[in-house]
């Protein structure tokens, strides 16, 4: 088969295939090189925080600090072990993964609001049960508020990681 183009120069064996090779192989190339690039830059994010910032550093497991400083070839920080303070120093090329940390993100209060309304739709489901009309009443009751510290106990240890600033 066989195509013409307005100038008059004809293409022979046009193959989809190919073409789709072609175009894997550009976008494979430029997603490589913008990889590159934006691992290069991450490590110069993480030389712009400030010290103290809260963040958690992969190397084999999360160790969650306090940034200290950060030059080309290693970060340090600190973690509070009740209270001792200890320096934790990692090499750059063993750093996995660098993240903003927000610890007064918490959920309490979403788990709080989340546990009374289970709490109160299992007092009312539970008080249906009950022909006594004050059981049906102090089942519902008492599902609100037994709900609402169950949930922002749980609520209190969801933790939530922020922006990853380095990834290796």
């Amino acid at each position: 088969m066989s195509f013409a183009h307005p100038s008059g120069v004809e293409f022979s064996d046009y193959d989809p295939a190919m073409i789709w090779r072609w175009t894997g192989i550009i976008a494979l190339s430029y997603s490589s090189v913008a990889a590159a690039r934006a691992q290069r830059n991450q490590w110069q994010d993480l030389e712009k925080l400030a010290p103290g910032t809260p963040i958690s550093v992969v190397k084999r497991a999360r160790q969650d600090c306090e940034l200290v400083k950060v030059t080309d070839l290693e970060l340090t920080c600190d973690k509070d072990i009740g209270q001792i303070t200890r320096r934790l120093v990692f090499l750059r090329d063993q750093v996995r993964e660098v993240r903003l940390e927000m610890p007064e993100h918490n959920k309490m209060i979403v788990g709080a609001v989340a546990g009374a309304a289970v709490g109160g739709l299992l007092g009312f489901l539970g008080g249906q049960q009950s022909s006594d009309p004050e059981g049906r009443a102090y089942a519902r009751i008492y599902g609100i508020p037994i709900g609402a510290s169950v949930g922002g106990v749980i609520g209190s240890h969801i933790h939530r990681h922020g922006a990853v600033v380095y990834r290796k």
